[in-house]
């Protein structure tokens, strides 16, 4: 007869790892309280029975610290990056893969927190190490040059960030195929980005391949964004169903207080103002106001968006005196953050135009009008929907002053570039 052998209880260092490959999994199904409990467990088991160096360590840190990203605590995030890096960097060296993930990681959170400059060149060396270690077209390769593309659209820097969207999504499709999340990520975002360029058909066209399954966080950002594009389309109704679908899930998977469940809230207070739904989109703003501020800080470009929409609301309600405080500043905060040229800033100098004119100040409307669609010309091209927005705006103006031959001159302009575009 065979004789049972008995085993004992598992090694706890295994045990660790196999908690931080759970949390793993809970990460990705958007399970981050769990996440979290887990790596810390593994996290204080490791650093005792193995050191705080050692590379399983190192792996647990980095691990906690995605999670804390997706949970939106960043200076946590950041600090447990910067000692994955530190150690990683002394123990496997500046080239090695796993360096090379948390200088990506490191990266996107500062892009994240629009350190941008940081950001950028953390993106910089991780694609250039990835490249060297990995090759062009492997998936980590590919992730980064998504990455990079993703900070260039949010800096306003749009043929970049298209030219790159474009390599990683080509990449993607070709080495992980059409329905893997990497590619339908960059579809989505290259969707986004065309929207921005009033490429609207390009977008919806991505955003369609792009949705996922319902209920995962990245196919709730998926939702808002269709919304989003459903907005500019002028189809209010399909925009406030998606909105709430991807309202209702990201309180439920990310929290009510996340920075992507607050632009959620920031885009359907939008959608509300359009509307005329002011009351709803007053609490709605305020809401987002409050918690970007906290989550975010004063100054950040997601913080002065919601400036710069709760005073488009108060220009809608009469409340001059209050948009253009606000106005202003969201103005001097996208002027500093992102720069004169960025679309943003473009946006907020054309809304305190519309507001001047409206109050009769029509010296100071037409020097920002004018500030506006120059830099909408150079970021935006002449077709765009908010270059023609503003060259209607001065031409207008030009009209209440009696420059008749200027403001003839203005809507001929805006006209043809409509055709242009409605042709395209």
């Amino acid at each position: 007869m065979a004789l049972t052998k008995h085993v004992g209880a598992p090694p706890i260092n295994l045990l660790d790892e196999l908690s931080v490959r759970l949390a793993r999994y809970f990460q990705k199904r958007g399970r981050y309280d769990e996440a979290t409990a887990l790596c810390q467990h593994a996290l204080a088991g490791q650093t005792q029975q193995l050191g705080a160096d050692h590379p399983n360590t190192l792996t647990t840190v980095h691990r906690l610290a995605d999670v804390y990203v997706r949970q939106g605590t960043y200076n946590e995030a950041e600090a447990l990056y910067q000692r994955a890096l530190a150690g990683r960097e002394q123990q496997l060296g500046g080239i090695h893969r796993d360096t090379l993930s948390t200088v990506n990681n490191l990266a996107w959170l500062y892009q994240i927190q629009a350190k941008y400059n940081e950001a950028e060149a953390l993106h910089q060396r991780a694609l250039a190490g990835r490249e060297q270690k990995l090759g062009a077209d492997h998936q980590d390769t590919l992730k980064t040059v998504h990455n990079l593309a993703a900070l260039y659209y949010q800096q306003g820097k749009y043929d970049e960030a298209e030219r790159l969207y474009q390599r990683a999504l080509v990449g993607q499709t070709q080495q992980l195929g059409a329905d893997h999340s990497d590619t339908l990520t960059t579809a989505n975002n290259l969707a986004g980005l065309h929207a921005d360029q009033g490429k609207y058909a390009e977008a919806e066209t991505l955003y369609q391949r792009a949705l996922l399954g319902a209920g995962h966080p990245s196919t709730l950002s998926m939702v808002n964004n269709l919304a989003a594009l459903y907005y500019h389309q002028g189809n209010y109704d399909e925009a406030e169903a998606m909105y709430q679908r991807a309202l209702a899930g990201k309180e439920r998977q990310l929290g009510a207080e996340h920075p992507s469940t607050l632009g959620t809230v920031n885009n359907l207070a939008l959608l509300y103002r359009h509307q005329g739904k002011h009351e709803e989109a007053d609490a709605l703003f305020r809401r987002g106001l409050a918690g970007a501020e906290q989550q975010l800080g004063e100054d950040h470009p997601d913080t002065l968006r919601t400036v710069n929409n709760l005073a488009a609301l108060y220009y809608h309600q009469g409340k001059y005196a209050e948009a253009e405080a606000l106005y202003r500043r969201a103005l001097a905060g996208c002027e500093q953050q992102l720069g004169a040229g960025h679309p943003s800033t473009l946006n907020t100098e054309h809304n305190i135009a519309l507001l001047y004119e409206h109050q009769g100040k029509y010296d100071e409307a037409g020097a920002l009008y004018k500030r506006a669609l120059a830099g909408r010309e150079i970021s935006l091209g002449t077709h765009h929907p908010d270059t023609i927005d503003t060259m209607k705006g001065l031409g207008r103006l030009y009209g209440k002053q009696g420059r008749d031959e200027e403001a003839n001159t203005l809507s001929a302009r805006a006209e043809e570039a409509e055709k242009v575009r409605l042709s395209k």
